[in-house]
């Protein structure tokens, strides 16, 4: 399913989000090529019931698919491991920040958030490696 690089946009402005520039800085068509929402771009050819993974994972998750939309340029963009890391920071960051505008503090989904933000932050570190464009010195 294709993202709304608009409504996504918008999403990152109203948030308040770090690294909403980035999406700023660029075209409809160059972050159609660059973001597929929530998960690596490889999980885009797996299918579940005609539906990619990617897509469902989207679709579990749809308020932080602007979160990810970030996440990915900033993996498209590269650097070093140092970059790496602040860019999954940022991602953690992103999704509390996103949580925490729409659930108050007594409501139940804020914690479950919040305990999801820091899962998907471990699964980046663990796994994110590969996806990351290394492209200065030291890596």
């Amino acid at each position: 399913m294709p993202l709304d690089f608009s409504a996504i946009r918008n999403q990152a402005e109203i948030y308040g989000l770090a690294g909403r520039e980035l999406l700023e800085e660029r075209t409809d068509e160059e972050l159609a090529s660059i973001c597929n929402g929530i998960g690596a771009q490889w999980l885009d050819r797996i299918q579940i019931h005609g539906v990619s993974l990617s897509d469902y994972l989207n679709s579990l998750w749809p308020n932080w698919v602007v979160c990810a939309c970030i996440h990915d340029v900033r993996y498209w963009l590269g650097g070093t491991d140092k970059d790496r890391k602040k860019a999954d920071k940022e991602m953690r960051d992103n999704c509390i920040a996103v949580i925490y505008a729409q659930y108050g503090i007594f409501d139940v989904r804020r914690w479950r958030g919040w305990l999801e933000a820091r899962a998907i932050y471990k699964v980046l570190r663990e796994f994110g490696k590969k996806a990351f464009n290394h492209t200065k010195e030291g890596n």
